[in-house]
């Protein structure tokens, strides 16, 4: 699944690949009992722009999904999809955009595995489709996350590709330090929408 995930998301589809020749041409992935936690990613301190990602070992137990190989195996296709895009986020901006970079990891499970359908679990807790007068910023906190996945989904699916994500994101390596709501701005910008448009 870790993979499958680097093929989708770096081969085809462009989005920053981990430096995985200054680590040796690999990445550390772990297997843990993690109670419930589906996986975490977690920065290396060398080289530059690498993490390790650990995941749950059996994934029993969790929440239910639509993939044809079961919950336990579609829990595990999502949290490889999740996980290793945190990687390629990390090596390409260092995780300067808060809660968004959730946002970003749930809308890649589905964009790697749609027939899974896990991020249907997040939809009930604020996000645009259970709370549609939620700001997506919601407000005081300035971030989304991980049930704001359909902002994503929404704006790949109007322009029937992942390159508008893809652009965010290579935008982002050279502009850490801006609101994240600036970048969608201007992303959709180029593809000839405001945000207030789009939203």
């Amino acid at each position: 699944y870790m993979d499958y995930s680097y093929n989708v998301e770096c081969v085809q589809s462009g989005f920053q690949s981990p430096p995985f020749a200054a680590a040796g041409g690999y990445m550390s992935v772990y297997l843990a009992n993690l109670d419930g936690v589906y996986g975490f990613c977690t920065p290396l301190s060398s080289p530059s722009g690498m993490t390790r990602i650990t995941m749950d070992n059996d994934f029993i137990g969790y929440a239910p999904n639509d993939d044809p190989d079961g919950d336990a195996l579609g829990a595990a296709k999502v949290t490889a999809a999740h996980e290793f895009k945190h990687s390629t986020q990390y090596a390409g901006s260092y995780w300067s955009e808060d809660g968004w970079v959730e946002v970003d990891a749930v809308w890649t499970e589905e964009f790697v595995y749609p027939a899974t359908n896990d991020y249907h679990n997040y939809l009930p807790y604020n996000s645009p489709i259970s709370h549609p007068a939620l700001a997506l910023d919601h407000g005081s906190t300035e971030s989304g996350t991980y049930e704001d996945c359909v902002w994503q989904i929404y704006m790949s699916d109007r322009f029937g590709s992942h390159q508008i994500i893809t652009d965010l994101w290579n935008y982002r390596k050279t502009h850490r330090t801006e609101p994240m709501m600036d970048s969608y701005e201007y992303i959709l910008g180029q593809y000839g929408l405001t945000l207030r448009e789009a939203w």
